[in-house]
């Protein structure tokens, strides 16, 4: 059997484009938390069959629980 490289595939693929839209979606992110976070009103969020997910420290504030 002859064992010598009969040839090179090269692949490559752009992917500026996936990786811009993952920072904005990152950015994006990073200021919904500061807004729940840091907002003077009580913020809950909830699944879409209405169970609380979390609730911000305003909230907690608001209602006296402890709950977060």
């Amino acid at each position: 059997m002859d064992r010598k490289i009969g040839g090179v595939i090269i692949f490559s693929e752009d992917i500026s484009s996936r990786k811009r839209i993952e920072a904005q979606a990152a950015r994006s992110e990073t200021l919904l938390r500061a807004m729940f976070e840091n907002t003077n009103i009580g913020v809950v969020q909830f699944t879409r069959d209405a169970k609380w997910l979390r609730v911000n420290a305003r909230l907690c504030e608001i209602t006296g629980s402890g709950r977060r």
